[in-house]
């Protein structure tokens, strides 16, 4: 919505305001017997562009991945070429830098976006067994177990490799010979409701 800003104070209260109300206009204020102030706007000439301290002079902001916006407002004087005369002009400028704090958390990001955007299931289990030895390195096993059982995820069997890892490979074997005769004398080739049963 043009024209329209708020304002906020110290003591947490937000007002909204209109730029024709910040017009040089006469306003009357008249104080009430509950002492409240109640004002009332003259005459108001409406402004043909907003004032020069409504404008932001310079501004930051962090973004995604390390990244660090700024901008600037800087008026200066050009003086022009064909009638030689002075005349201020707004220029901004508008840098964007990176700011990196931990140089090792961004290898592991990159790593792991690579790993990512290759949509590679071997680079995937590869990154999962890196991270799993160096966990182990660390002393972490449970992180270790948890990066090992990630990378099993990304196997090309993967639900066979998690119930061996289980600790199930046992009633998987056992239970396959039955799964493929009910299979046959079923028909409808429902080996996990065999598997189930045994």
């Amino acid at each position: 919505m043009p024209g329209v800003f708020s304002t906020s104070t110290f003591d947490g209260k937000v007002s909204l305001c209109n730029v024709l109300e910040c017009t040089t206009g006469s306003a009357v204020e008249s104080f009430n017997a509950d002492f409240s102030v109640t004002s009332a706007a003259g005459d108001v000439r409406p402004l043909k562009q907003p004032p020069a301290w409504l404008k932001r002079p310079a501004g930051v902001c962090f973004g995604f991945g390390g990244r660090l916006v700024s901008f600037t407002n800087i008026k200066q004087q050009v003086t022009d070429p064909m009638t030689g005369q002075v005349r201020p002009v707004d220029s901004g400028t508008i840098s964007i830098s990176q700011v990196v704090t931990e140089q090792r958390l961004v290898e592991h990001s990159e790593a792991f976006e690579a790993a990512v955007s290759g949509r590679d299931r071997s680079a995937l289990q590869e990154l999962c067994a890196h991270k799993a030895t160096d966990a182990a390195a660390a002393g972490a096993l449970d992180e270790s177990e948890t990066w090992t059982f990630m990378g099993v995820l990304f196997g090309d069997d993967a639900r066979r490799q998690l119930l061996a890892r289980l600790g199930f490979a046992d009633a998987l074997s056992a239970g396959a010979p039955a799964a493929a005769a009910a299979a046959a004398g079923n028909g409808n080739g429902d080996a996990g409701g065999a598997l189930a049963a045994s």
